[in-house]
């Protein structure tokens, strides 16, 4: 189920976020409560039960083109293709398409807004699902972007790795919680581990996005080592 945060909305549509935030109290949207990394309760709005003008804006920015993804080929395909090909900004095009549909779920909200993609394009709905098919025979997807451990002399990289693991799979629970599950490995895996403190400023040094990814459930956060 595609789920957005205001923040999200007003991005796509190039607004404030009060501004979606008042719309949004006037007309009703559908919404429901999820807890952030802090505790406190947000709102995540159904993309199946947005405006059809919001609808539109969201899929224009999704499946923007000014920043094309880096593709790659997973296992074997049914429909192989070269790996040059990737580089194609129609094939681009076609896995954008095909990942945004297929984060929603089957329905009526899933056929209009590939209706209002075949618009946007200036094709038919019937190619939007073709297109849809044709990633998927060739089981393209996108890079996985290699995330790199902050710097640190008070914690061992194992011990690191285990602590921001520990946290993002439970965000809820909170930091305290992480680090004392981080000590009490630690205690029993002789790893080097800093104070609390160090342990919350590294914590801050991990990209917001992917804190972000996480929490809206896009993205696990998962280490060889741990």
């Amino acid at each position: 189920m595609k789920l957005y945060r205001c923040k999200d909305i007003a991005k796509a549509c190039g607004v404030t976020p009060r501004y979606i935030w008042r719309r949004a109290e006037r007309e009703n949207w559908c919404f429901t409560l999820k807890r952030n990394q802090n505790g406190r309760p947000k709102r995540l709005y159904f993309f199946s039960a947005l405006p059809p003008d919001i609808k539109q804006k969201i899929i224009e920015h999704e499946v923007d083109l000014s920043e094309v993804p880096r593709l790659e080929v997973h296992d074997q395909a049914p429909c192989p293709i070269l790996p040059k090909h990737l580089n194609n900004p129609k094939i681009a095009r076609k896995f954008k398409v095909a990942q945004f549909l297929r984060s929603l779920p089957r329905g009526a909200g899933r056929e209009s807004a590939a209706q209002m993609l075949a618009d946007l394009y200036g094709v038919h709905r019937a190619t939007i699902w073709r297109w849809v098919q044709w990633v998927e025979n060739r089981n393209i997807k996108t890079q996985e972007n290699d995330f790199v451990l902050p710097k640190s002399k008070a914690f061992s990289p194992q011990a690191l790795a285990y602590g921001l693991a520990v946290y993002a799979r439970n965000i809820r629970c909170g930091r305290k919680a992480a680090y004392r599950a981080l000590q009490q490995k630690a205690y029993r895996s002789n790893w080097k581990i800093g104070d609390y403190s160090s342990f919350t400023r590294l914590l801050k040094k991990v990209p917001a996005d992917i804190w972000t990814r996480i929490e809206k459930g896009e993205l696990g956060f998962e280490l060889e080592c741990v």
